[in-house]
């Protein structure tokens, strides 16, 4: 699998809709225009307050919407060096984002009510965007659509790029101590460098 990552990266240099990782955002993007999934409201009472349970739901929908899953899954079945591995699958991902406004006009996520909850989710995480993955400004006003984009963002970015990068560099380093406890038991030195140093962070 060592070579995977470097032909995933040659497919996004090419994001069109008929190629590469473009191809896969089109065909997400085709299979929620597929499915008028209900809003977390019903039409009369999108005024109501929302329940915890309608906002999880939504925000299921909006993980689903990301893509953020597959991302985690293909990272994961990759081996490939850490330092190289980071940079690259950020690369990726950055793929998924011209995609993310199509993505929220379709209907599951453009109705009033799904406008609504993508709103409840988007307020608190806003307050938390010094401290996460979240690429929009604290206090800052947005418009349904950027909420939307913003969400899609985050959970590419959290989920799909930040988790199996932090699960590649732990596994990593967990490997590198090993090699480091052989070569004291070979009464070797301990290899050090810019690796070294990387791997003892995490």
């Amino acid at each position: 699998m060592r070579s995977a990552l470097p032909l995933v990266a040659a497919s996004a240099l090419c994001p069109s809709r008929s190629t590469g990782q473009g191809l896969h955002w089109a065909q997400l993007q085709r299979l929620f225009e597929g499915f008028d999934l209900p809003g977390p409201l019903p039409t009369s009472e999108e005024d109501a307050p929302l329940t915890a349970g309608q906002i999880l739901r939504h925000a299921g929908i909006l993980l689903a919407a990301s893509g953020a899953i597959y991302m985690l899954v293909f990272a994961l079945s990759l081996r490939t060096r850490f330092a190289l591995f980071a940079p690259t699958w950020l690369f990726v991902a950055a793929t998924a984002w011209p995609f993310n406004s199509d993505i929220c006009c379709t209907a599951p996520l453009s109705n009033p009510a799904a406008r609504a909850a993508t709103a409840a989710i988007y307020k608190p995480l806003s307050f938390l965007s010094v401290c996460m993955p979240i690429p929009t400004a604290a206090f800052v006003k947005a418009d349904s659509l950027a909420e939307c984009r913003t969400l899609l963002t985050f959970f590419q970015l959290s989920i799909g790029w930040l988790a199996p990068v932090l699960f590649s560099g732990l596994r990593e380093a967990k490997l590198f101590q090993q090699h480091q406890l052989q070569r004291w038991q070979a009464r070797h030195p301990p290899e050090r460098g810019f690796s070294a140093s990387l791997y003892h962070s995490l």
